[in-house]
């Protein structure tokens, strides 16, 4: 009977033994199960990370191409602008090459005895030619006009003109009126064509008013008669007041 319990046990504490052996196994298994996964899901996760930042690369790519784009858009109005601009400009050398009187029949018919004002303060670019010139310039007691006078004594006015009639800053014209009166300009600044009577665009006058308009004069507005500042044109004095029937080309008279 001993000997049957002594064999029973034995076998019973081999079988504990051998349940308790696979479940260690079980366990050790589990656990390596769970580092694999552990080791899966970060993986994932950072795969899942390079994704989220391919998209934000992706994104930024495509807003930096919209811009590309917009700019290439302004890129191309502007040379658009330029193009026609030149084709205006070699238009204008080309009719003044073939008839040198084209700058006299240029000149727009009806009233242009509109002679806008242009603060010459308002020439601030010191890297400019229109700047560079200015320091050359006094400013006309009786006028309140900019003046630049040659090395021989010559007398011009500061204006600036609209490219139909500007060439380079540094030229120089000299106008004649129908009331008989003659002085001479010098291209002192550019001068918008909007606000400029340009191969018949129309423009206005500082009242809002539609005008033919040509020669801008560049001022110091602190010296200009009161009369002069308040209707905004130079015609106010009795020698500009009369309309242009010619603008002949003097050439250039400052570098």
């Amino acid at each position: 009977m001993k000997k049957v319990i002594s064999t029973f046990a034995y076998i019973l504490t081999a079988l504990v033994c051998a349940i308790s052996g696979a479940a260690l196994a079980s366990l050790h298994l589990e656990a390596e199960h769970e580092d694999e996964i552990y080791t899966m899901k970060a993986a994932i996760d950072n795969e899942k990370h390079e994704s989220l930042q391919l998209e934000k690369q992706v994104a930024d790519l495509t807003e930096e191409k919209v811009e590309l784009r917009g700019e290439i858009s302004r890129l191309e109005a502007s040379q658009a602008e330029l193009e026609n601009n030149n084709k205006k400009l070699s238009a204008v050398i080309s009719r003044f090459r073939e008839n040198p009187n084209w700058w006299k029949e240029r000149i727009p018919p009806g009233n242009t005895n509109w002679y806008a004002l242009e603060s010459y303060t308002s020439i601030d670019n010191e890297h400019s030619s229109q700047y560079a010139l200015q320091q050359m310039c006094t400013t006309s007691r009786a006028t309140g006009i900019r003046i630049y006078e040659d090395s021989e004594g010559e007398i011009y006015c500061c204006a600036a003109l609209g490219s139909a009639y500007g060439r380079d800053i540094g030229d120089a014209w000299e106008v004649t009126l129908d009331n008989g009166e003659s002085f001479r300009i010098i291209y002192a600044d550019y001068k918008d064509d909007g606000k400029t009577e340009f191969f018949g665009h129309p423009c206005r006058n500082a009242r809002k008013q539609p005008c033919t308009n040509v020669i801008e004069f560049i001022v110091e507005w602190e010296k200009l008669p009161s009369e002069v500042r308040e209707r905004g044109s130079m015609s106010e004095h009795e020698w500009c007041n009369g309309n242009i029937i010619e603008m002949k080309y003097l050439g250039r008279v400052w570098e």
